[in-house]
C-alpha cells in the first residue's frame, strides 16, 4: 500500500490535508486507488 499525504495550514487553527492512497489488490491483478480531502477547523 502507497499513501502519499499533503497538509496546507491557513493559519495554526486551520488546515486543509488531502490524501492519496494506492493498493495492489491480491485477486485478478486488480488496484484500488482512493482520495480524501479534510478540512479541520480547531476552536
Amino acid at each position: 500500500m502507497f499513501e502519499s499525504r499533503f497538509d496546507y495550514y491557513f493559519s495554526p487553527s486551520q488546515r486543509l490535508s488531502a490524501v492519496f492512497q494506492y493498493q495492489e489488490l491480491a485477486y485478478e491483478s486488480a488496484t484500488e486507488s482512493s482520495a480524501y480531502l479534510y478540512y479541520t477547523i480547531g476552536f
